[in-house]
């Protein structure tokens, strides 16, 4: 079992490693003096090229504020209350096999999950008004939040190349925009938005970051998918250029030279539990490994408890065999400098992916030479002190838009 600090630090330098690549030419960062002029890393035998995604889901914004982003449970509760169902139906459900079948539940007692609901909502209700629900829960776009301003930071930076986005708000979509500018970045939401793989490319990195969001986004209603049977039906577009982003490779066409030695995948209040990514993930995992590409999967779980690290690890390892090595990372432990917590400790309280985010930036910024040391995020943390009264207050007393008017 991997700690905390090795994780992280593991992580830290590969992040350093991609900035260092992309600010300079191919050409230029060949050498490892030029390496180690600028970081602290002690005498790397050479210089891996990475890739670094993070998955982000439903826990991430929970993580903003769990009163206005609801976790699944409450969500669907709310959505139901939307049509003034005195209970959700279950009654309905256990009357129909062809939604149970549909569905894929071997008893009725398995239908309690938030995508089964809602499949069993859009059953017997219009699903444009499922989708109409589900948008006045989701439709924001602001609320400070520190772990998406850090996470747009490294975007920014090309400290991570991509992130893979599967909540339907756009609270992160709208820190991306702001941070690194939509003509810095290729932002893909559908099959339409889908490019080239080989066009994304310069030399042997791509050119500018990604962001996808693969399950829709909430001001364009219709682009939802939010129950299992639209997850399978995920457009054979978008599905395949992931893979080709996970891989490194086009689907068609002969093989182009890689670009990565390792590929990182960091999941942020996401469960890996996509049917549909986790067959991407399958099947790009048994290519890398023909590659030789190394692949770790760092999982970051809010839980604290080691039977908890332990099911999560067995999991994992049974969906990906050997084709990754998974960490677990245990968010209640990453534990935040009193410089950094300084004006902010009444927000941060509970915030597990904020400490995170803090405790990655500082191990980050403390491997380069003093000459070649990054801008800090001062910027960031005095958005969250500003507003912190404000985020504290909403957090306890705000009511949904759409389910009080």
């Amino acid at each position: 079992m991997k700690s905390n600090k090795t994780i992280l630090r593991e992580l830290a330098k590969d992040l350093r490693t991609n900035h260092v690549r992309h600010s300079f030419s191919s050409e230029e960062i060949t050498s490892k003096r030029r390496f180690k002029s600028i970081i602290n890393d002690k005498n790397p035998k050479k210089t891996p090229r990475t890739r670094t995604i993070f998955i982000i889901g439903a826990g991430a914004s929970t993580n903003v504020s769990s009163a206005v982003f609801p976790p699944g449970a409450k969500a669907i509760n709310l959505i139901e209350g939307f049509f003034e169902l005195d209970e959700w139906p279950k009654r309905i459900l256990k009357k129909s096999k062809k939604v149970q079948e549909l569905a894929n539940l071997p008893n009725i007692d398995d239908a309690n999950d938030f995508e089964t609901r809602l499949f069993s909502l859009s059953h017997f209700l219009n699903s444009f008004d499922v989708q109409e629900a589900i948008g006045h829960i989701y439709d924001y776009r602001t609320f400070p939040n520190l772990f998406y301003e850090i996470l747009a930071h490294l975007l920014k930076n090309r400290y991570i190349d991509g992130i893979i986005n599967f909540n339907f708000d756009e609270l992160l979509d709208q820190t991306v925009e702001e941070e690194v500018g939509m003509g810095q970045l290729h932002k893909i939401m559908s099959d339409g938005d889908c490019i080239d793989y080989k066009a994304m490319l310069v030399d042997d990195r791509l050119k500018i970051p990604f962001y996808i969001k693969p399950h829709g986004t909430a001001s364009h209603k219709s682009s939802l998918l939010f129950t299992k049977e639209q997850y399978v039906n995920l457009s054979l577009d978008l599905e395949g250029l992931i893979e080709e982003i996970l891989t490194g490779q086009p689907l068609t066409g002969s093989k182009i030279p890689s670009q990565f030695d390792k590929l990182n995948i960091v999941t942020a209040g996401f469960q890996m539990e996509s049917i549909e990514f986790n067959k991407v993930m399958q099947r790009s995992l048994t290519k890398l490994k023909a590659f030789d590409i190394s692949v770790d999967l760092i999982y970051l779980s809010y839980s604290d408890f080691p039977a908890d690290y332990n099911g999560a690890k067995s999991r994992l390892k049974g969906l990906y065999g050997d084709g990754c090595n998974v960490k677990v990372g245990l968010l209640k432990r990453f534990n935040v400098s009193r410089n950094r917590s300084t004006g902010i400790k009444p927000y941060l309280e509970g915030r597990y992916l904020d400490h995170f985010g803090l405790s990655l930036i500082d191990e980050i910024t403390k491997g380069f030479k003093d000459t070649y040391r990054p801008g800090d995020i001062y910027r960031h943390i005095g958005l969250i002190s500003f507003f912190q009264d404000q985020i504290l207050n909403v957090s306890k007393t705000y009511t949904f838009k759409g389910f009080n008017q």
